[in-house]
């Protein structure tokens, strides 16, 4: 018998078990009311369609629907460079997987400089420039310490006057002893002679590292000279602020310090030589970090007054009198 309701038709079927009222939709779709269609269980020795029998367990899997749409092509590396992917030991970073293909790289401004264009040109390539620049650099500031290190031994096994001369001529510098007039210094192809080495209970008296590499641990080699006079650090990029804050290891005898052409001393670092009581001629000349040389003339010379200061005058940064200043 068929009845009609509101906006759906039915059949009345009996069967067996009694009247069931199914509808159109659902006769002709019964996965979705009844969920997916399971798989009929099948027993260990049962016979199928085909005659043959069953070996498989009684598990039952749904019937997963293929995708209608096109199938996705498999991932591909893209040629070119690996990326970094994190860090490893040591802050090392790892090199993994590449940039996919498909990936659009991000739009940056013009660069202005080559190194700009080549930072930006690698961008595109890996992921983490930034942290290969921070390896770099650490790097560069482990190298630093390691040239810089006190050579303990050294001072353990001839004593603290051999040890610094080595340190000083090691970084092309040159070094001369209490009642001599001959400096020790390296040849062009960084060699010395070594007969200082015969007679460790000389003093240093004057030691000169000017343009090399030392900086505020280097300065560790020099506390042992107890009879140092005269010290020369002109034009070292790394001498600054606070390696003028170290030299009160030598303050009892230093008469004699030049600091020209040392591009990271400034007043700051200047105002750190007032422990050095002794001395006795001050070279600031050429220091491109300070500001207004007149003044800071004028405020060295109160802080040392039995200290000559040369390298700056008095014009430098001053207003002269009947001019208006810039």
């Amino acid at each position: 018998m068929r009845s009609e309701k509101a906006g759906t038709s039915t059949y009345d079927e009996r069967g067996r078990g009694g009247g069931v009222t199914r509808s159109l939709w659902e006769r002709a779709r019964p996965e979705a009311r009844d969920g997916p269609k399971m798989a009929a269980p099948c027993r260990v020795g049962d016979r199928g369609a085909g005659g043959g029998r069953c070996t498989v367990s009684s598990r039952t899997e749904p019937i997963r629907a293929e995708p209608s749409g096109p199938r996705q092509p498999p991932f591909r590396r893209a040629p070119g460079p690996c990326l970094l992917l994190g860090r490893g030991l040591f802050g090392v970073p790892r090199w993994g997987g590449v940039r996919p293909s498909g990936s659009v790289a991000p739009s940056h401004p013009a660069p202005s400089s080559r190194t700009q264009r080549l930072l930006q040109k690698l961008s595109l390539h890996y992921y983490d420039v930034e942290g290969l620049v921070a390896l770099v650099s650490k790097l560069r500031r482990w190298n630093l310490y390691r040239k810089n290190k006190r050579l303990l031994s050294w001072e353990s096994r001839y004593g603290p006057n051999v040890a610094a001369t080595l340190f000083v001529l090691q970084k092309g510098g040159g070094v001369r002893f209490r009642g001599q007039e001959q400096w020790y210094r390296v040849d062009a192809k960084g060699r010395f002679c070594r007969d200082f080495m015969d007679h460790p209970e000389i003093p240093v008296e004057e030691v000169d590292v000017s343009g090399s590499v030392v900086n505020y641990y280097g300065l560790d080699n020099l506390e042992p000279l107890k009879e140092l006079k005269a010290l020369h650090l002109a034009r070292c990029p790394y001498v600054d602020d606070w390696c003028l804050s170290r030299l009160h290891i030598v303050a009892a005898s230093l008469e004699e310090l030049t600091l020209a052409g040392c591009p990271l001393v400034t007043e700051r670092g200047l105002a750190c030589l007032h422990h050095l009581g002794n001395l006795r001629r001050l070279d600031i000349s050429d220091l491109p970090a300070v500001s207004n040389k007149g003044l800071t003339q004028i405020l060295v010379e109160e802080m040392l007054p039995r200290c000559q200061v040369v390298g700056a005058d008095y014009r430098d940064g001053l207003r002269e009198p009947g001019r208006p200043g810039r």
